[in-house]
């Protein structure tokens, strides 16, 4: 294997380790959502959003180099570039010695791991949200007026009916 080969495979580890570090950052910032929605921190959620955008926007750059790097050692195979887009680590590893085949299962398992428990702790995420928006919902219909009622008079003098009065109108 020419020293550009193995060069590459050593850079394709250690972006396959740098991509799981920010995706065990982005469970951990999912987390810290998820604690916010559960302890009704809404102030906190747009702030944790923010970092959430930056994280996720790091990690599309990162694996946009890895996407360039495997296109790399494709070449460095002799295999066409649009055979690139599909390889897998299995195919990457074939014909490396041991000791870097070893390394390149370990880190994309790793970063295997990394992304299921990122979808997971998403989907988590995103059921709490809808119930939290379904119970608010069911809130504020809960304490707006029945439909045909009527509340009083628009400043036109026509009726108004109940369920275009606002909260706030009501109370004052």
């Amino acid at each position: 294997m020419k020293p550009t080969q193995t060069r590459r495979i050593k850079d394709l580890v250690v972006l396959l380790n740098d991509l799981e570090q920010l995706y065990k950052r982005l469970l951990m910032q999912i987390e810290r959502k998820l604690y916010a929605l559960r302890h009704a921190k809404l102030e906190d959620i747009p702030e944790l959003g923010r970092e959430e955008q930056a994280l996720v926007a790091r990690i599309d750059e990162r694996d946009g180099l890895r996407v360039q790097l495997i296109k790399a050692i494709a070449v460095d195979y002799g295999w066409q570039d649009r055979m690139a887009n599909s390889l897998t680590i299995s195919q990457i590893a074939q014909p490396l010695e041991d000791d870097g085949r070893r390394q390149l299962f370990e880190a994309s398992t790793r970063l295997r791991k990394a992304l299921f428990e990122v979808a997971q702790a998403n989907r988590i995420a995103g059921a709490v949200a809808r119930e939290m928006s379904h119970h608010m919902k069911w809130v504020f219909d809960s304490v707006r007026p029945l439909e045909g009622e009527f509340s009083g008079y628009c400043n036109r003098g026509q009726k108004l009916p109940q369920r275009e009065t606002r909260l706030v109108d009501a109370m004052g």
